[in-house]
């Protein structure tokens, strides 16, 4: 903050002495509108001490303002009087920019008493930075040796000692702000290809120490030429630069705080300019590494030390909290995977005691038909003859029935004799059986033979069965009545 309103100070007072701006700020308590009051008062106080004094040596004044200087109507004192008016004239128009709040560089823009700049085409930044390489390359290419002979060495010792710069690509706003959040040391270079020769593109741009120290130190290189670039043409204007080329120093500073003066924090300054110089060459080398690098590179590596822990430790905490984020979305997923398991299990348990149940329901129902089906047709078995076929049936538990049957009785109606033996006798019809088949087959225990069950063959088709004799019943019936009927053996 301290720097910019160093900046605007100058701007509106058209003084390249940034340590004039910065002592009449500091006098000022850093307020701008009492320092360009206390510039003003002092300009009248120089103008009367002046005018007052009869000897060659002058006491200690602040320079008088490169825009006012040889104005007046006359000479002795109507000069003086037009210069403190003028002077008072332009403290008016400033409070007047000032409470209409108007833009600063309007200021600079009416008093600026250089030639008025033609503002360039606007083009993309890439162009103009292009145009800007170009020039350069151009700079440095057109110092041809002067005879074929020594082409070759004094080519090979240009390549040597000059190369085409990094520059920034970007706008003026851009460059600085880069300078800011990277902690670098920026260094901003106007230029005029219109009226500025190639001397300070071929000596100090392309000039390779100067290019070394440029990358040792990681700084950053804006170069705008005013001729092509518009935003260059623009931030020249507002910033009232009339001398070309200007190059200017930008860096974090250590410095206190507005609130408290023992507490320091990092700031944008503006550290100094040179202008007019075609030429800076080693002396402008010695003195950025020796003034300005050498005393800010350490700062500024700390300051990028601290940058990237910073972004390390929140690089840290954003993967720790990405990791928890994801163990908890995997726990979450976890927890609905086993919600869904249990519900489906659920379902599933439900879906089957529900199909046990309506299998029991429907067996206890086909039981319950099946039994009156029994009933029933036990009345349909024809009676027992008097003089029949005897058969004794062996069933599985045990017990033997004895009973006879009319040689035309059918094979079927032997199965069914056996199969409704423990039930009781019914003449309701039942609902239609389909498919029933008895659970059990039987056998001719001597000799051995198959009974089949069917209805269109009779006992007496059988030569076994005519004689009569025991039958063997093999099979699983649940339920028989207590109640044993003892019956004689064949």
């Amino acid at each position: 903050m301290l720097d910019e309103k160093v900046d605007r100070l100058q701007t509106i007072l058209e003084i390249d002495d940034s340590a004039l701006a910065s002592t009449l700020l500091d006098d000022s308590g850093w307020d701008i509108e009492l320092a360009v009051e206390n510039y003003f008062n002092s300009q009248a106080s120089s103008t009367e001490n002046t005018e007052n004094s009869n000897t060659s040596a002058t006491p200690y004044r602040l320079p008088i303002s490169p825009s006012i200087a040889h104005v007046g109507l006359g000479s002795g004192r109507s000069a003086q009087a037009g210069s403190f008016i003028w002077t008072i004239w332009r403290g008016i128009l400033w409070l007047a920019i000032k409470i209409l709040r108007l833009p600063l560089w309007l200021y600079s823009f009416l008093f600026n008493q250089s030639v008025s700049f033609t503002p360039p085409e606007p083009v993309p930044q890439e162009e103009a930075h292009s145009l800007l390489l170009s020039s350069i390359d151009e700079a440095v290419n057109s110092r041809e040796p002067s005879s074929s002979s020594t082409a070759v060495a004094r080519t090979t010792q240009r390549q040597n000692t000059h190369v085409i710069p990094s520059l920034y690509l970007g706008t003026h706003s851009n460059a600085l702000r880069d300078v800011k959040n990277n902690a670098q040391f920026g260094i901003i270079a106007f230029i005029d290809s219109s009226t500025t020769s190639d001397d300070f593109k071929y000596h100090t741009l392309a000039e390779e120490k100067f290019n070394k120290l440029v990358n040792e130190h990681d700084c950053l290189v804006w170069v705008g030429d005013i001729s092509t670039n518009r935003d260059a043409y623009d931030v020249a204007i507002s910033k009232g630069i009339r001398i070309f080329p200007r190059v200017e120093v930008h860096s974090m500073q250590a410095l206190p705080t507005s609130r408290n003066a023992l507490v320091s924090v990092p700031t944008m300054s503006h550290l100094g300019s040179i202008s007019g110089k075609d030429s800076l060459g080693e002396d402008f080398r010695n003195l950025l590494s020796s003034r300005y690098l050498n005393r800010v590179s350490p700062y500024l590596r700390r300051l990028r030390n601290e940058k990237y822990e910073r972004q390390r430790a929140t690089y840290i905490k954003e993967a720790a909290d990405r990791a928890e984020n994801e163990r908890m979305q995997r726990d979450a997923e976890n927890v609905l995977k086993k919600r869904e398991e249990s519900a489906r299990s659920a379902k599933a348990a439900e879906d089957i005691a529900q199909q046990r149940e309506k299998e029991r329901n429907e067996k206890a129902n086909n039981e319950v038909i099946l039994r009156e089906y029994r009933n029933w047709l036990k009345s349909t078995i024809p009676g027992e003859p008097a003089d029949g076929i005897r058969l004794a049936f062996k069933l599985p538990d045990g017990r033997r029935v004895i009973r006879k049957f009319s040689p035309e009785t059918s094979l079927e109606t032997l199965y069914m004799f056996v199969d409704t033996i423990d039930v009781e006798m019914s003449t309701k019809k039942p609902t239609r059986v389909v498919d029933f088949e008895p659970e059990f087959k039987l056998y001719m225990s001597y000799p051995c033979e198959f009974i089949p069950n069917l209805s269109d063959r009779v006992i007496s088709q059988s030569q076994n069965l005519i004689k009569g004799g025991i039958i063997a019943v093999e099979s699983d019936i649940k339920e028989y009545s207590s109640e044993e009927e003892d019956y004689d053996e064949v």
